[in-house]
């Protein structure tokens, strides 16, 4: 077999046709895309890529059932935890799949949102669903039995609980996806200026720390050791090529490949896991240490090697008004994080801002997608991950056949139990670490937003500081005090302290509210270099539909189409008032004066409606 050196020196960014892998040359830019939203590397590549944003994805939805189980009275070792996992892997994979295809059409990855497990905690505080004691369950028993409660029981508490949650997510996501269907989300983003997005997408990592921080505090050192090499790995080490092998057919060749550009996350993980993995193995990490990684090996114990999650596999949903309302908060928060996280998106992706079409289809899939949770007793609704949105920005790739395979990885995991939890075994302080770097960058990206508008007006400035400052105090109060909201109405007490409690809802609706009544000029707010709302933008082939687009095309009152440019429903109503009027004013009508072209004054002045 041949073997040879390519010392080549190619081009700023240029990719071998033949191999598939990126070769770089001395003047590369730091903020060029490898690969853009069309593009498709190497399956082996995106493989990897899409591991890298499986591993992720994977810890939030690791950690949420977590969070959910005491709340529904599972017990710590019920297997059924393994269960939730799997399902929520099933489900995000395939809900993924659909949003890039179908619904946005940017590199999103869905997942498990931590904005529903807070009216999933209200909801079952409530006398009704509290859980109970074993002496409480055996007095309840119709037998009169005493014996000691078994597994059977056990398992009916917690399945009661989780079809009280579907029942309530399926319901509330109807909602959503009438939002996105009948185009309401899409009408409002005339509003949306930069400084309105800006604080928005920010606050999605500046209100994190909390989360980054509980995570990092269980081992600082190991924390600090994931945020180095993270750093070490996508700034310092950019422009460093290593030689691997590569076939073609010539034979073996050794390439020249920017490694560390590519694989920073996924190479960060596999040192920081292995050292932990190391540091248990000849327990210096001492049996309490919060880092070593045999903490969750009974997650992998009581995993099926497979098993296929399937609709109501913990029984048939229940329905309550009460439960349903709370979700809605939960549904509107989740909305407004979505816009902040498409936009951000859009912008590390180097595509152009996410027309109202396709903004009306990525909250209808996404409404979708939580329907199928619920449909499936995944326990959760679901929502775009910022942290994977954060990744474009470290690995300079964007193209959505990376994605496809995180959400591969997702369906495939969440059916071989085992596999996929083995990665249940990555310490917390190691992925806080990974959040840190990650949420930083989105901050960076939505203070980025900002820079089109003159930054040296006090108005602009005003404006950013106020949004920023008011959606982190809001929202830290709102979480600190959750009972203060009293009107009288417990679940609407409940959907303003969820409102409030989001960050990014809070500080977007600021600016987006100051900067729209606050006098200013169009190049002091950054709306005239883009034309801002009022140019369309020459490539936004990248938002449309694949497969049946075509046919979406000539249906442009449809709100999701990519030929729909205008809201109906107000013309519609218009329509419907003019017809009214004639027919009840049609015996006493003025008598007729002709205007130009033959019609009447009355016509004349109806047609300009």
């Amino acid at each position: 077999m041949k073997v040879a050196l390519d010392s080549s020196n190619n081009q700023l960014g240029k990719i071998d046709e033949e191999e598939g892998m990126i070769s770089r040359g001395n003047k590369v830019h730091k903020d060029d895309l490898l690969y853009g939203l069309e593009d498709s590397p190497p399956w082996y590549l995106s493989a990897l890529l899409g591991f890298q944003q499986y591993l992720i994805a994977s810890s939030g939805s690791l950690s949420y059932p977590f969070m959910l189980a005491p709340a529904i009275c599972m017990r710590d070792s019920d297997p059924a935890r393994g269960y939730l996992i799997s399902t929520i892997f099933f489900i995000s994979g395939i809900t993924t799949i659909f949003q890039t295809t179908f619904g946005i059409r940017l590199p999103i990855v869905q997942g498990c949102s931590v904005t529903f497990l807070v009216p999933i905690v209200a909801i079952m505080s409530l006398p009704e669903w509290k859980c109970p004691t074993e002496e409480q369950i055996i007095a309840a028993r119709l037998n009169n039995s005493t014996g000691p409660v078994t597994d059977d029981e056990w398992s009916l508490l917690w399945q009661t609980r989780i079809r009280e949650i579907s029942g309530a997510i399926m319901i509330a996501s109807v909602f959503e996806v009438l939002l996105g269907a009948t185009g309401i989300v899409g009408s409002i983003l005339k509003w949306v200026t930069p400084l309105g997005i800006a604080p928005t997408i920010a606050l999605i990592g500046l209100f994190l720390f909390e989360e980054a921080a509980t995570l990092c505090s269980k081992n600082w050192a190991v924390s600090i050791m994931a945020i180095v090499l993270m750093t070490l790995f996508s700034q310092y080490l950019t422009n460093v090529e290593c030689l691997l092998p590569s076939v073609n057919k010539n034979g073996l060749t050794m390439k020249r490949v920017a490694i560390f550009k590519i694989f920073p996350i996924l190479m960060a993980l596999a040192v920081s896991w292995a050292i932990c993995a190391i540091f248990t193995l000849t327990d210096y990490f001492g049996p309490t240490n919060l880092a070593r990684t045999d903490l969750r090996v009974n997650i992998i114990r009581d995993s099926a090697w497979i098993r296929l999650p399937y609709p109501a596999q913990f029984g048939g949903p229940t329905f309550t008004v009460g439960a349903v309302i709370g979700m809605l908060s939960a549904i509107l928060g989740s909305i407004v994080e979505s816009i902040g996280d498409y936009l951000a998106c859009a912008s590390l992706a180097r595509a152009p801002p996410p027309p109202k079409h396709a903004i009306n289809r990525g909250i209808m899939s996404e409404g979708v997608g939580c329907i199928l949770a619920g449909v499936f007793g995944a326990g959760c609704g679901l929502t775009s991950y910022s942290g994977n949105i954060s990744i474009i920005a470290l690995t300079k790739v964007a193209c959505r056949s990376v994605i496809n395979w995180a959400a591969v990885y997702m369906i495939m995991f969440g059916i071989v139990g085992k596999v996929g939890a083995t990665f249940a075994t990555i310490p917390d302080p190691v992925i806080g670490g990974v959040f840190v770097v990650m949420f930083s960058l989105i901050a960076g990206v939505g203070i980025s937003s900002a820079r089109k508008v003159d930054l040296t007006s006090s108005r602009n400035l005003f404006i950013l500081g106020v949004s920023l400052f008011g959606g982190i105090m809001v929202a830290h109060w709102a979480r600190k005090h959750s009972d203060a909201i009293k009107t009288g109405n417990e679940m609407l007490d409940q959907t303003i302290t969820i409102l409030f409690s989001t960050s990014m809802f809070v500080g977007g609706s600021l600016g987006i509210f100051l900067d729209n009544t606050i006098p200013g000029t169009l190049a002091e707010r950054g709306l005239i270099e883009d034309h801002y709302h009022h140019q369309k933008e020459p490539n936004l082939a990248c938002y449309g539909m694949p497969f049946l687009g075509q046919h979406f095309e000539r249906l442009p009152f449809l709100p999701f189409s990519p030929s729909y440019t205008k809201n109906p429903i107000p013309g519609l109503i218009r329509s419907i008032s003019r017809q009214s009027r004639r027919s009840n004013c049609g015996a006493t009508q003025s008598p007729k004066v002709a205007g130009p072209n033959g019609l009447s004054g009355k016509e004349m002045g109806e047609g300009q409606l």
